[in-house]
């Protein structure tokens, strides 16, 4: 909806004979995600991304400005404070749009603090917060009762494959890690994840064990601490798995960081020692993508 409210807005004013007096800023989280975004509107309005169009983005170090009116302008919400110290009633603004909410960093709570304070001034503002997972209750009472606007989406089955099926799926067996050392003996801070880790799984583990539900081996690698930092070997033999077996489709594949994702990428290398791998009829390729996460697409060749 972030790429289709902004737009919706924008055309209505101009039907409606309201163009010039419309600018809308909408925030993002992230400078990454304030770029892509603009450039997809702009390429769904068949426009270019800054100069005198109608869409634009200004993150830190960074800025490609729409014109001054008729435009949508999205930013970060450390680039909105700063729009709000120069201009504290943000008498240029005619809709603000909030997205990503529900993640309650300090500046998204600092700016709906400042907005809700700020909209008795100026009633002609037009707020709009959007999230996917919103309490929509709790954010409508803290603006005094605000309309809120459910939009349903498409859903498609889902079926939730955990740690120990995937494990007995391509039959991998977690190796140990050689244990870090502190003046001879084990790092304290690991020995001690090791401790809370075994006191947290050793019930799930035992109930396993006495149901007979999974083969040994699983259970053994399920009581190393290592199992559950998805290594990259592992992610390598499942994708390979679903490639050899599964229909045809596209595989998402989401990390945390960038340099868990070049790791990733380094041993899909050393693997087949080229950047793609030749899977049956189908071609596995890593891609690092706008938002920063490893996508691996499986394509027919």
């Amino acid at each position: 909806m972030i790429f289709q409210v902004g737009q919706f807005l924008l055309d209505d004013a101009i039907k409606s004979n309201k163009g010039s007096t419309f600018h809308a800023i909408c925030t993002q989280p992230r400078r990454i995600a304030a770029i892509s975004v603009a450039q997809r509107v702009a390429q769904e309005r068949c426009e270019p991304c800054g100069g005198q169009s109608s869409v634009g983005y200004q993150i830190r170090l960074e800025r490609r400005l729409p014109r001054t009116k008729g435009s949508i302008l999205y930013c970060t919400t450390g680039i909105l404070i700063q729009f709000l110290q120069s201009d504290p009633y943000l008498e240029n603004v005619s809709h603000l749009l909030l997205d990503e909410v529900h993640e309650r960093d300090v500046l998204t709570d600092f700016i709906l603090t400042v907005v809700r304070d700020l909209l008795p001034k100026r009633p002609q503002l037009r707020v709009v917060l959007m999230s996917a997972t919103i309490n929509s209750e709790t954010f409508s009472n803290y603006f005094n009762g605000c309309p809120v606007l459910l939009v349903p989406g498409l859903t498609y089955p889902i079926k939730n494959f955990y740690l120990e099926d995937i494990l007995t799926l391509i039959d991998y067996r977690v190796r140990p890690k050689i244990p870090k050392r502190f003046r001879g003996r084990q790092d304290p801070q690991s020995l001690k994840l090791d401790i809370d880790y075994t006191q947290l799984m050793v019930p799930f583990i035992e109930e396993m064990e006495t149901n007979r539900s999974f083969p040994y081996h699983v259970l053994k690698s399920l009581r190393m601490r290592e199992s559950e930092e998805a290594p990259e070997d592992l992610l390598v033999e499942l994708l390979k798995h679903i490639c050899t077996n599964e229909r045809n489709g596209a595989i998402l594949v989401f990390l945390p960081g960038n340099s868990i994702f070049k790791s990733l990428l380094y041993t899909c290398i050393c693997d087949s020692n080229y950047f793609y791998w030749q899977v049956g009829s189908k071609s596995v390729a890593c891609i690092k993508s706008y938002l920063q996460i490893a996508i691996l697409a499986a394509v027919d060749t």
